[in-house]
């Protein structure tokens, strides 16, 4: 039979238990929410408006769905030929 003592510490294993759980979601979270904050901050500074650092014009070129990633959005350059990958749609 349990004793008084032993559901005591039975109940606080289980509390800090559940207050790491949580502070490890928590964190998780705020990882992930940073990961997809740097994401978006990067395809905007490469999509730059739409204009290319040679002066010419990103052009939608192809789009490609990958597993359980999201998808890969293409834009070329006609003037210089450089290449780009995003991970959202652009609009000039």
């Amino acid at each position: 039979m349990f004793t008084k003592e032993k559901e005591i510490k039975t109940m606080k294993d289980f509390l800090i238990g559940m207050v790491c759980a949580v502070c490890l979601f928590v964190t998780m979270t705020f990882f992930m929410w940073v990961c997809v904050a740097g994401q978006n901050a990067m395809d905007k500074d490469l999509w730059n408006n739409g204009v290319c650092a040679c002066g010419g014009e990103w052009e939608f070129s192809n789009a490609s769905a990958v597993h359980k990633h999201g998808n890969s959005y293409f834009y070329f350059c006609d003037d210089c030929g450089d290449v780009i990958e995003l991970h959202s749609p652009q609009t000039k």
